[in-house]
């Protein structure tokens, strides 16, 4: 039987790569740039938009939990 270790927090890249979300990393890398370059004082406008049922408030829930 195989055990997982963890040594200590997991590297943004392998929260983007263990995301729920499918065919979204590209946008979730970009996204995540825009909210570190705002936490330095320079800040992003970004409009989140899509038909119903499309994953934006996961995408937003996911983002903002990493």
């Amino acid at each position: 039987m195989a055990t997982s270790v963890s040594s200590g927090p997991m590297s943004e890249a392998a929260l983007i790569d263990a995301s729920p979300l499918l065919g979204r990393k590209t946008e979730l890398r970009q996204f995540l740039k825009w909210i570190s370059l705002a936490q330095t004082g320079q800040g992003k406008a970004v409009f989140l938009s899509g038909n119903e049922g499309i994953g934006k408030t996961a995408f937003l829930q996911t983002a903002l939990s990493l």
